[in-house]
């Protein structure tokens, strides 16, 4: 009933949450595929086989500029797939942004992490941009600046290590993650 009426253009309201059953999840999907404006997902409820289907249609739906609002746990669903997220403690908005813009207010910085072929022979680090602190390995052959702007920092960093003669055997960047953020505004782990 309630999916011939979204095919017919009306609102419908949904009154039992669709809960963890295969045949529900598949309802959901069947439900957002028909031409509603405003999608409203409960993603602890929705059955794990349907998951990677409903993901999926999700991100088909936002390219079509279509609302979509989820509530999930799953902080790694909610960087990928949501353009704005709203970080809530105990009934209160304590976040709201997008998954980069709360990642970058954050106090944990990024990390660039490079590691060489051969270890670095001067002891002597210089400031590179926006770096907060450079941490050099006791073997000498990785060290890890850490910047509020990687992008930048990596850039003059490249630079030295070129300058410097030396070669990389990798490159890493690693950025704090939603996770982090959430843990860094709650004080909380995501199962507690």
């Amino acid at each position: 009933m309630a999916k011939e009426a979204l095919r017919r253009g009306k609102h419908v309201w949904v009154e039992k949450p669709l809960t963890a059953t295969v045949r529900q999840s598949e309802e959901l999907i069947e439900l957002a595929e028909a031409q509603k404006k405003v999608l409203m997902v409960d993603h602890t409820f929705i059955y794990s086989g349907a998951v990677r289907k409903i993901r999926d249609l999700i991100q088909e739906l936002r390219a079509e500029k279509r609302t979509i609002l989820m509530t999930t746990h799953y902080i790694e669903e909610a960087e990928r797939l949501c353009d704005r997220v709203a970080i809530i403690d105990a009934g209160k908005i304590v976040a709201i942004g997008s998954p980069r813009e709360l990642q970058d207010r954050s106090a944990d910085q990024s990390a660039i992490e490079v590691k060489l072929t051969q270890p670095l022979r001067d002891s002597t680090l210089p400031q590179w941009t926006e770096a907060i602190r450079s941490v050099v390995s006791n073997d000498r052959r990785q060290i890890t600046v850490y910047s509020k702007r990687p992008a930048r920092t990596l850039v003059d960093f490249v630079k030295w290590i070129d300058l410097q003669g030396l070669e990389l055997d990798d490159i890493h960047l690693s950025r704090p993650t939603l996770e982090d953020v959430f843990i860094e505004l709650t004080g909380k782990k995501l199962r507690d």
